[in-house]
């Protein structure tokens, strides 16, 4: 156990012959008491000073632990983001290709349905056409015919002459 600085101005001494000079003895003991109370009061200062310390240090270890779980915690949650926008696009990629096959499909079967009207039309057409020939062609037999037959029918008649005509 150490010595407190009263501990120190408090100590007696025994007194022999020849002794110590009590006046030294007296001013060594109260300027050791003196030092031993600076030393014990820096030495006061110094623990309260690395108590601060220790306080802050362990108030910033436990800010940097804070800070690295929101680091690890922010790092998570921008994989889970990244993860959710690549699923969502491919999603999307999906839904789009998906749709561009239904319109695809819509549209060849819009194609094919035109080309069957396309067809039908084209045979009406040409049915219609060979139907107008056979008419056109059978119109121009029967307009021979009557021709023909008007011929054989009808006299010939002649002309009379009218003034100012000269005869050949």
């Amino acid at each position: 156990m150490g010595f407190t600085p009263i501990d120190i101005e408090n100590q007696k001494f025994e007194v022999r012959m020849r002794g110590y000079d009590r006046t030294q003895v007296q001013t060594f003991l109260s300027a050791l008491s003196e030092d031993a109370a600076s030393i014990i009061a820096e030495r006061n200062l110094l623990e309260e000073e690395v108590a601060g310390l220790k306080a802050r240090i362990e108030e910033s270890e436990t800010r940097e632990k804070k800070v690295q779980e929101t680091i690890l915690a922010l790092r998570d949650l921008t994989e889970k983001m990244k993860e959710d926008a690549r699923r969502e696009g491919e999603l999307i990629v999906r839904e789009a290709r998906l749709k561009a096959e239904q319109v695809v499909e819509e549209a060849r079967v819009e194609a094919r349905r035109i080309e069957s009207h396309l067809s039908e039309l084209r045979l009406q057409r040409d049915t219609f056409e060979d139907g107008l020939r056979m008419l056109i062609d059978e119109h121009q037999r029967l307009m021979i015919q009557r021709r023909q037959e008007a011929e054989f029918r009808t006299p010939v008649q002649f002309r009379k002459k009218r003034a100012g005509e000269a005869e050949q």
